[in-house]
């Protein structure tokens, strides 16, 4: 028998791979890559391709955050109960290095706006993501991004 949980309008079930249980007993957030894009990213890109009423909008708690607006330490992190200590999930829109090159590269800006010691996020480490029905379709990419002063 599986115990569901709601939390934003969004159904869990405890026996699926998206959840894990810790040494405490409670559940954490736990998801595959294929499982971040499939029930969370594309809900969230059909929202804004599809407008709707408020009640039709898509509720998730990942949410939208821009992290490039300051260092790291300094961002206000979504606290949620599923959520491991000090671990965050967030929907962040790349912004273009100008206008001049927009759809011309694949630089993005990283930079934290108004920061004077020059920190930005470099790239650490990218991972295509493969459907899971077939694995020769690439569903997305994760990129992986260091802080550095």
């Amino acid at each position: 028998m599986s115990n569901n949980y709601e939390d934003g309008g969004v159904y869990y079930d405890s026996n699926e791979t998206m959840f894990n249980n810790d040494e405490d007993g409670g559940l954490y957030f736990n998801p595959e890559d294929q499982e971040l894009i499939k029930y969370h990213l594309l809900p969230k890109l059909e929202t804004y391709l599809q407008p709707k009423s408020k009640d039709e909008e898509c509720e998730d708690f990942i949410v939208m955050k821009n992290v490039y607006d300051k260092e790291p330490w300094l961002l206000d992190h979504t606290n949620h109960p599923l959520f491991r200590k000090n671990e965050w999930f967030y929907f962040v829109t790349r912004t273009q290095v100008s206008v001049k090159n927009i759809g011309r590269g694949r630089n993005s800006k990283r930079r934290i706006a108004g920061d004077n010691d020059g920190g930005s996020w470099k790239p650490n480490a990218k991972k295509y993501i493969e459907d899971e029905e077939n694995e020769k379709t690439i569903i997305g990419k994760k990129q992986t991004l260091k802080f550095t002063n």
